[in-house]
């Protein structure tokens, strides 16, 4: 157990929290060294003290140190969740159920028919038997004299064997070949005798002067196709099916294999050695794994396989394009780190090669095809700049993006088989599977493709390498150094291929055997049919006996036998010609045993508060990281003495902290409980059918007096069968609803329509603007609370939940799907009647949650809550700056018991801010409906704050519109809140400049775009680019605002001279324009001087261009980026004081 010391705080003053002479204990948990430690056990307060507040401080902070991707601060919005465990002493066992016979690395049986003698697989092969009779003319020609002989040209020692053997025009010219027809060859035996199976004799004619491995020459015409019988020393006579017709000009190719099921010494052909490649030959078997579709796969052993610049190579052969199917699935279970390739995407026949992160993926889908039965090599790499290239034998096809795999321990692993349980089995064959941890070029893919690799220890890169050679015991042999072996599942028959189908495996040789072509003419040519049905045997079966009732899991014994049944005779375009029935002699049922497993205690995970990662490519959360604060006081229970909690992931480090108030809580908690369990993805049909979250009645406690329920909901998945926006239900309104015995008590939306354009953390890596149902990238998720005391009745209340009807004309939508958690939390009787607590400030304030709304130099804003069980309408409210003139406001309204609201507290000028040098805003309640507050310990606030920039004199506003000025609005306001300036209806890419000559004081500027995308937005680059700034009368830069702003720049800044009001920033002048650009960037610098090195990206993160300009006072730049392609672009620079970033958008 790991433990942390409990600090004991008099608090005085803190930045945004409550002053008080109170007592606080601090616990912390995870601190940012804590590199991955997400979930320990840690001390907490144990003790009979009372807590008023436990308020949580989760800090995230960008660094180098954090492990789940090249950024300082990971790429995407996940969601994430702080859990406490409630471990609960109570012991529990699982009853399981075991088989009493199992298939040996296969799928359970239900019955299975068997035979203990061998069954097979038939294949018909057509032979081709050619008479000339009655010929009227012959001639022959030959290639010279016989020096040497070799055993390769027919090595019927082999089982099978392919060659390709070249004879150029040249040398067909030499023997005084005449254009026109042959209509056969010989070959010299020069010793050996015994026969030929299957020998087949196929040409091509070819510009080629010498043959490579690395480009295997296909051909189609098959010349013969017979055995040759007796062979013995002299001519062996090939006569040709089909005339080969030779122009004159090109040479042949003759495409040469045999099988030989019952292999013989083998015969010594006639010929010569040289050193010209006019042969290639398969020296040794091919192996090949055959996939049935329904059950077969190989489970590949835990490895990390790739994680960077990658590429993966196989020969695939597909027979069928079985929904969804896998060429090879690694991971850890759906959507947990997968390295896949689809064998088809659904049932379309095209690949999809997609890599999963953390639950994000990129992926794109192959457009080509695969062809049905028919051999092809794939191979797919990735390189630097996170492309991926797929290319079909050694062709580019398709590319598109893709992520670097994660270096994570993958355990789930297969072949044929994916890690979605939904998707079905491959119906395929596949050979020479080969996984590099390097990018090859595509002229190694194409070396790679018919050769095998010869020594893998030399080879740079290769992790993983099934040749698929036979082993014992069903294994799959990795013949890299990794030792990554596979396991065979279910019938997968590991078979030699026949010399015809070998694709692999190729060598060169330098032989040219003797041979005579012959040309004749007959009257009466005979070409007769004969269908052979040559037998593969299947493989048998293992099976596994489990028969000791004590201990169901022990084997007992194991037997091997066959599958009885049909078994098929296939035509050679593989459909079904005839079956054989193997008669069966007995069978094995399967009968399940019961037993139970371990004991384990039982834990429940209790969901406490929710949050979405930002999307953190280029983000910076500062050197202390960035905090919310969260109020988790009514789990007060779960935090005590001993504390199992959990909290975030691993894309930016975590400082977690627990602050408890001491005092008298509201109202004491008694229980909390989870009316439909604990959190869990709900989808949106299920929701609006009623299917869950069904009405339930919540038993409360004797003592219990008050109860209400907190909700928290997220909408997630883009889900529409129509296509049209919104998708469901990421980014669909919809309307929730609470209902007690059938009657609605409340109904509320989570759409966030400005929090997340008004988002304090920005602007962001991703879509960080749009509008999304329930939260935001890069904020805390937020509880919406109801009250269900009213509906309280003996002690039980009833509760159900609906939702907006799925749309009749898009049930698609109902795909989508929300996290749902509730909480049900069961009180005393609130302690007081009048109780009024200053809940928060919200400006002034230098909090960074709450920046873009400060600095202020107008109405303080405050949250109060009414901590009483009356309706709270009046309160005095007493507020100022420390050292200045306090000021009372008589507020008037309503505030349900347990409920908050906004309250605006006006100023009466500009001396309202002047006080001592702290800085600091305090603010105090009093007096509730006239009557003395019960709970004054709550009732005072202070926060240090920041004041507005001071521009000593008049100035320029020059504001640039974009493409679509329709959407913005700019207004300055006095402390009064009087409008002085007043922009609208602006026309698109125009300039507004206006000098502005208030009197001296405070003023509030507020620029607004209606559709939440700023001036700029990288993801919609179609509204062009915009900007604001601010220029002294004599054209100097004094403020430049950032585009991308999503919703508001809301700015207050000071005209004139006032005490205790701070200088303007120091901030770096940048600015590019235009943007989007075509070709000329100008890049504007102000206030910096110097040398100045700047850098542009492209998005993948290849650098693009680089150089080191001198930067002086509004000194511009121009740089030529007209032969850059149409983008996003990410431009750097540093000056000796500031790192700087700005995203450009390249348009044509």
């Amino acid at each position: 157990m790991r433990r942390y010391s409990i600090l004991l705080l008099v608090m005085i003053m803190f930045v945004g929290v409550s002053l008080v002479a109170q007592d606080t204990i601090r616990v912390q948990t995870f601190t940012f060294d804590s590199i991955t430690t997400r979930r320990g056990v840690y001390q907490f307060p144990d003790n009979e003290n009372t807590y008023r507040k436990i308020l949580m401080y989760y800090t995230l902070k960008c660094d180098p140190a954090t492990t789940h991707d090249q950024y300082n601060c990971g790429e995407w919005d996940y969601l994430t969740y702080t859990k406490v465990y409630e471990h609960t002493g109570t012991y529990d066992s699982t009853l399981y159920h075991h088989p009493n016979i199992q298939r040996i690395n296969g799928y359970n049986i239900d019955s299975l028919a068997l035979t203990g003698q061998p069954t097979s697989v038939g294949f018909r092969k057509q032979h081709l038997i050619t008479a000339f009779p009655d010929t009227v003319s012959f001639e022959q020609w030959g290639n010279g004299e016989t020096i040497d002989t070799t055993r390769r040209i027919l090595e019927t020692s082999m089982e099978n064997g392919r060659r390709q053997i070249l004879f150029t025009a040249q040398q067909l010219q030499a023997m005084g070949l005449s254009e026109g027809n042959l209509n056969g060859m010989k070959f010299l035996v020069a010793d050996g005798q015994g026969d030929i199976n299957n020998l087949l004799v196929r040409a091509t004619l070819t510009d080629l002067e010498t043959l490579s491995v690395d480009n295997l020459t296909h051909v189609n015409d098959t010349l013969f196709f017979n055995e040759i019988a007796d062979i013995s020393y002299g001519w062996m006579d090939i006569p040709f099916s089909a005339p080969l017709f030779w122009d004159g000009e090109s040479g042949i190719i003759f495409d040469i294999a045999f099988e030989n099921q019952v292999p013989n010494q083998g015969f010594s052909i006639a010929g010569h050695f040289d050193d010209i490649y006019h042969t290639i030959i398969t020296d040794k078997p091919n192996y090949v794994i055959d996939f049935d579709g329904t059950s077969d796969f190989v489970s590949v052993d835990s490895s990390t396989f790739i994680y960077q610049n990658f590429t993966i190579e196989y020969w695939v052969n597909k027979r069928n394009n079985n929904n969804w199917s896998r060429v090879f699935d690694f991971g850890n279970g759906p959507n947990k780190n997968n390295i896949l390739m689809s064998l088809t995407t659904g049932t379309s026949g095209k690949q999809t090669i997609a890599i999963y992160n953390d639950g994000h993926n990129e992926s794109f889908e192959i457009q080509t095809p695969l062809p049905l039965n028919e051999w092809v090599h794939v191979a797919v790499r990735l390189t630097n700049n996170r492309i991926g290239w797929v290319y079909f034998n050694g062709e580019l096809v398709q590319y598109g993006p893709l992520q670097v795999p994660g270096e994570d321990m993958r355990k789930i692993n297969y072949l044929g088989r994916s890690n979605w349980s939904s998707d079905t089995y491959a119906d395929m064959q596949l050979d020479e599977l080969r996984f590099y941890n390097v990018s090859l070029d595509q002229e190694v893919i194409k070396q790679h493709m018919h050769t095998e690799i010869q020594d893998p220890s030399a080879e740079e890169g290769l992790v993983l390498y099934y040749d698929f050679t036979p082993q014992q015991d069903d294994v799959v042999s990795d013949r890299s150094l990794n030792n990554t072996d596979g396991r065979i599942y279910g019938k997968a028959n590991v078979y030699q291929q026949y010399g015809g189908e070998q694709i692999t495996g190729f060598l060169h040789m330098g032989f040219q055997p003797k041979v005579l072509f012959y040309r004749l003419e007959s009257e009466n040519m005979d070409v007769s049919e004969e269908w052979v049905v040559y037998e593969r045997e299947n493989a048998p079966s293992q099976f596994v006996h489990f028969e000791l009732p004590e201990d169901p899991t022990l084997p007992t014994d194991t037997t091997t036998f066959y599958e009885a049944g049909y078994q098929y005779i296939y035509n050679p375009d593989g459909s079904v010609f005839d079956s054989v029935n193997f008669e069966r002699e007995f069978d094995y049922i399967r009968e399940d045993i019961p037993y139970y497993g371990e004991p384990f205690e039982v834990i429940n995970p209790w969901e406490i508060a929710r949050f979405i990662t930002p999307y953190g490519i280029n983000l910076d959360l500062g050197p202390n990281g960035f905090t919310w604060v969260y109020d988790v006081t009514d789990y007060v229970d779960m935090l005590k003495g001993e504390v199992d909690i959990s909290a975030g992931n691993q894309q930016e480090l975590l400082d977690l902290r627990f602050d408890f108030i001491e005092g008298t809580p509201p109202r004491e908690v008694l229980a909390i409980s989870r009316p439909w369990g604990q959190y869990a993805s709900k989808k949106y049909k299920d929701l609006d059918g009623n299917n869950v979250l069904q009405a339930v009645d919540v038993e409360m406690l004797p003592e219990t007096k008050e109860a209400k329920i907190k909700t928290r909901l997220t909408g997630h998945g883009h889900n529409s069968n129509t296509g049209e926006y919104p998708h469901c239900c990421e980014w669909k309104d919809n309307t929730h609803y609470l209902l007690s015995n059938g009657d609605t008590i409340a109904d509320w939306h989570i759409w966030q329509a400005t929090e997340c354009p008004e988002n304090p953390v920005y602007p962001q890596g991703g879509t960080w603007p749009g509008e999304r149902e329930g939260w935001c990238p890069g904020d805390m998720v937020d509880d919406i609370e109801w009250e269900l005391t009213p509906y309280i009745s003996n002690q039980s209340v009833n509760i159900d939940y609906d939702i907006t009807d799925v749309p009749e004309n898009n049930l698609g939508m109902g795909n989508g799907n929300y996290i749902v958690g509730m909480h049900i939390v069961q009180y005393g009787e609130t302690v007081c009647n009048y109780d009024a607590e200053v809940f928060d400030v919200i400006s002034p304030n230098s909090n960074r949650y709450y920046s873009r709304l400060n600095p202020i130099c107008a109405d303080p804003q405050i949250v109060i809550r009414n901590n009483g069980s009356v309706p709270l309408t009046s309160l005095q409210i007493h507020y100022g700056v420390k050292g200045g003139e306090m000021q009372t406001w008589h507020w008037n309204g309503l505030i349900e018991p347990h409920q908050k609201a906004k309250v605006s507290l006006p100023v009466w000028g500009d001396s309202f801010w002047f006080g001592d040098e702290s800085n600091v805003f305090e603010v105090s309640v009093s007096m509730p409906n006239g009557v003395d507050d019960e709970y004054p310990e709550n009732n005072m606030f202070q926060t240090q704050y920041t004041m507005p920039d001071i521009i000593d004199q008049q100035f320029v506003v020059k504001l640039k519109m974009n493409k679509q000025a329709y959407r913005y609005s700019m207004v300055m306001t006095n402390i009064f809140g009087d409008t002085l300036y007043n922009r609208r209806q602006m026309a698109n890419d125009s300039i507004y400049v206006d000098t502005i000559r208030f009197e001296n004081g405070c003023y509030s500027l507020r620029l607004l775009d209606i559709e939440n995308m700023g001036l700029s937005y990288w993801a919609y680059p179609a509204q062009g680019s915009g900007y604001l700034r601010f220029y002294d009368m004599e054209g100097s830069l004094i403020k430049n605002f950032n585009s991308e702003f999503g919703r508001t720049i809301n700015y207050s800044f000071v005209l004139g001279n006032l005490t205790y009001i701070k200088e303007p920033d120091a901030d770096v002048m940048v600015e590019v324009f235009p943007n989007p650009v075509k070709d000329k960037l100008n890049i504007m610098l102000d206030k910096t001087e110097g040398e100045f090195p700047l850098k542009i990206y492209r998005q993948d993160g290849t650098l693009m261009y680089e150089e080191t300009i001198s930067a002086g006072n509004q000194s511009v730049h121009t740089i030529n980026v007209g032969h850059f392609s149409p983008g996003i672009y990410l431009l750097t620079g540093k000056t000796s004081q500031y790192n700087i970033s700005r995203k450009i958008v390249i348009q044509r």
